[in-house]
């Protein structure tokens, strides 16, 4: 019987109107998978994920405003597993819900431990937003932790489909009338980005790491960034460059009045007591200004 599922998962994963033969290679990677499903549920019921927090700086003080929660897996057998796979696995699985949960709930722990002006941001999928509990959910996180919605701000990727009745539009507004920060992450690499703009009730955007990479080399990403730059102040939107690695991206970003930086050059992802330290060092600058 399991010999004819795994047959009929091929023959349902090549289209309709397929047949397939049992395949043993292919079994074995179907149970494998199966079997990560499976860990990863486990996992995030017992809170075997972790946080790792990426800073975030004011670009003209070198000041640290904050800083990004990105999920991490360290399998017991199979040790660290990208969030590139475990995060679609879990939106194929239906555990996105729970993992994003874990996640603000984890992010309002470690915010507890930053000043009030340094909120925590997380990146919430669609398929969240489409939840009609998700606001409830985050206030009554927010109220076990003591906090209020301004110390975590919500990142909603921009290559991400919404279309104009999507409910994740209301959500986002809800969140936003709740007091939570939105921000819209990656800008730039999705088809709608102005559209997005119009949309979304924004309180900042994340300029898309590629565009930051190529601002030296190639002068159509410089004047993207310009033009975003130019327009975020327009709207009355601050402005986050993804991505920045050098000096030469940094001193650009800070030419053009660009308002915070995220990077390598400022500091990879590190765990919550070494975010704690960089706090500690005087007026938490990580930059010379």
């Amino acid at each position: 019987v399991v010999k004819a599922d795994n047959a009929l998962y091929q023959a349902k994963a090549a289209g309709g109107g397929t047949s397939r033969f049992f395949d043993q290679k292919h079994a074995q990677a179907v149970q494998e998978r199966r079997d990560l499903e499976a860990d990863l549920r486990a996992a995030i019921e017992r809170s075997e994920l972790e946080l790792a927090l990426q800073p975030i700086v004011e670009i003209a003080t070198g000041r640290i405003i904050g800083c990004e929660a990105l999920a991490r897996w360290r399998h017991p057998t199979r040790g660290s597993i990208s969030p590139d796979e475990f995060i679609p696995m879990a939106e194929r699985t239906g555990l996105i819900h729970e993992l994003g949960m874990w996640i603000v709930r984890d992010a309002c722990r470690v915010a507890k431990l930053m000043p009030e002006d340094a909120p925590v941001s997380v990146n919430v999928s669609v398929a969240q937003l489409r939840s009609a509990s998700m606001t409830m959910e985050m206030l009554a996180i927010i109220e076990e932790f003591g906090l209020t919605p301004d110390r975590i701000e919500i990142e909603i990727t921009e290559s991400l489909l919404i279309t104009r009745d999507d409910p994740a539009i209301d959500t986002a507004h809800e969140l936003s009338r709740a007091g939570f920060p939105i921000a819209l992450d990656d800008f730039g690499t999705g088809y709608a980005s102005l559209n997005y703009l119009r949309k979304l009730p924004l309180n900042r955007v994340k300029i898309d790491r590629e565009f930051t990479r190529d601002s030296i080399d190639h002068p159509d990403c410089a004047a993207i960034i310009i033009s975003v730059v130019q327009l975020a102040r327009t709207l009355g939107l601050d402005v986050t460059a993804e991505g920045v690695e050098t000096e030469e991206q940094l001193a650009f970003l800070r030419s053009i009045g660009c308002g915070a930086a995220q990077g390598y050059l400022i500091s990879r992802p590190v765990a919550e007591t070494e975010l704690a330290n960089l706090f500690a060092q005087e007026t938490s600058k990580v930059l010379a200004a």
